[in-house]
């Protein structure tokens, strides 16, 4: 029973799903008199920064001003009109459109200025820093960890 169970609990660890990193680009803006914007654009690992997105390649996405809070998808979904490129890779140009279903719900960027409206959110302005998060990489350990638990289970075999 135990020469089964090993084989099967490594075999699960190798099989199971490993979490997916996401595309995270920071957004700042000023919106004047003092006011401050953040947002957070999330893109699933499909997205190369520097190329064109798609409705389908985003995640999330957050925003927060003075005026008021915006969570995708939680407080919408998504619009199939959510397109656009975002900086990376040698590429500066921005051209962020982020749709979400409802009437005027829409948050976009190009190099010249951004707009956001929400509801009863709506903040505009020429400037803002928009940055790639920088990805965790595989932590380095991780072969050694599974080369150990190889050589725990070979030494479980040899056992009589």
């Amino acid at each position: 029973m135990r020469r089964a169970f090993v084989p099967a609990v490594l075999a699960s660890a190798l099989a199971a799903p490993v979490a997916q990193a996401v595309v995270i680009y920071d957004f700042t803006g000023d919106c004047g008199a003092g006011c401050t914007a953040t947002a957070e654009i999330q893109l699933d690992d499909t997205y190369l920064p520097g190329s064109a997105y798609t409705a389908s390649q985003l995640v999330s996405f957050s925003y927060a001003s003075p005026g008021g809070t915006f969570d995708a998808p939680t407080d919408g979904a998504f619009d199939g009109g959510s397109a656009g490129t975002l900086p990376g890779n040698g590429v500066t140009t921005i051209d962020v459109n982020i749709d979400i279903v409802g009437a005027g719900n829409i948050f976009t960027i190009s190099n010249s200025g951004w707009l956001a409206v929400f509801g009863s959110i709506l903040d505009s302005g020429d400037e803002f820093s928009l940055t790639l998060r920088e990805q965790v990489p595989l932590p380095a350990s991780l072969p050694f960890i599974l080369v150990g638990l190889g050589m725990l289970y070979g030494l479980s075999r040899r056992r009589p």
